[in-house]
């Protein structure tokens, strides 16, 4: 996303220092910077979903910011944001986030004056909203039938050895915190398969 994101604001940005749209270059460079901040320290900490939770919010600012500053061609960064949204956090953050964005550009945006094409706006982002909602709803599906599938032996559906040193890793840590005895038993059984 900082790599799009680059490649979409920075042009514009600089395009408005040169014609003097300070508060619209602001807006464009400060949300390029900001991205740019949140990725390295995202980097170097491993904090992503924190990052991506402020990013999210402080996207959603820069559109409504831009929708209230530039009209039609503020408004038309909603959809990428929307999209977006539901790539960097879970779907049940994205959702709101994305309301709030819509709510927002309605709300503060300027250049749409006619009743049909505010419901026409509003029609567009909640069915991108809710395709993109469907799509990450789906993955989630998918990615929990993948592990699922990964953490289980084929032969007998038991936790494969994966899970088990996970588990055995877990309860090292609870009988070091908490001085709880633990015991482990292993057996070897012969002709196993058969």
């Amino acid at each position: 996303m900082a790599i799009a994101a680059g490649f979409t604001l920075l042009p514009f940005g600089i395009y408005r220092l040169i014609h003097s749209d300070w508060f619209q270059a602001a807006v464009d460079l400060g949300t390029e910077t900001l991205i740019l901040s949140l990725t390295i320290f995202a980097w170097r900490t491993g904090k992503v979903q924190q990052a991506c939770r402020i990013l999210i919010y402080t996207n959603s600012l820069a559109v409504i910011a831009s929708s209230h500053q530039l009209g039609l061609a503020g408004v038309l960064w909603l959809y990428p944001i929307i999209v977006a949204n539901f790539f960097l956090v879970n779907r049940h953050q994205a959702l709101v986030a994305s309301l709030l964005l819509l709510f927002g550009v309605i709300t503060v945006g300027r250049g749409i004056h006619d009743f049909l094409a505010m419901a026409s706006l509003i029609a567009a982002a909640l069915a991108a909203i809710s395709v993109v909602y469907t799509f990450a709803y789906r993955v989630s599906v998918q990615r929990e039938q993948l592990e699922t599938l990964a953490a289980l032996d084929a032969l007998t559906g038991l936790f494969n050895r994966r899970i088990f040193q996970e588990e055995c890793e877990r309860h090292r840590q609870a009988m070091a915190r908490e001085g709880t005895p633990c015991g482990l038993l292993v057996m070897d059984l012969d002709h196993f398969k058969s």
